[in-house]
C-alpha cells in the first residue's frame, strides 16, 4: 500500500584484534589457551581468537503517514532483528573471572540474538 512497507537488510562484519586474542569463542575459552587463563602484560588476552565475524539480518514494518518515498516522514518502524557472532555472548557480560567461579557458576554457550524493536523518525 501507499502507506505500509515492507523492509529487510543484512549485513556482516569482520572484527580483527591487533591486541592479540580478545574474542572467545565459548564459555571457557580463557581455560583452554595457551596462557592457561593468564593475561599478558596488558591484561589482554582473554580469549582463543583475535577476529569476531557478526552477522546481521532485520525486517519488519515501515508506516509511513505521508505516504511513499525514502525522504517521507513521519516513518515508524516495527522490526525483528536476528544477529549470530562466533563470539560466545557477544551481548552479554557473563563471563568467568577466576576457576573458583566457574566450578560454582557453568557459563553457557550463546552466539545468537534476537531483538524486537519499534523506531520512530521525523525531521524538525
Amino acid at each position: 500500500t501507499p502507506t505500509i512497507h515492507l523492509l529487510a537488510e543484512t549485513a556482516l562484519a569482520r572484527e580483527h584484534s591487533r591486541n592479540g586474542n580478545l574474542y572467545r569463542e565459548h564459555n571457557d575459552s580463557v581455560f583452554r589457551t595457551d596462557s592457561k587463563g593468564v593475561p599478558d602484560s596488558r591484561g589482554l588476552f582473554v580469549g582463543d581468537t583475535d577476529t569476531r565475524d557478526t552477522w546481521q539480518l532485520k525486517g519488519g514494518l515501515i508506516l509511513n503517514p505521508r505516504g511513499p518515498g525514502i525522504f517521507t516522514r513521519p516513518s515508524l518502524r516495527l522490526l525483528y532483528g536476528l544477529q549470530y557472532s562466533n563470539q560466545n555472548q557477544a551481548y552479554g557480560n557473563a563471563f568467568s573471572d577466576d576457576l573458583d567461579q566457574y566450578n560454582v557458576f557453568k557459563g553457557t554457550e550463546s552466539h545468537w540474538h534476537s531483538v524486537v524493536a519499534i523506531e520512530a523518525e521525523a525531521w524538525f
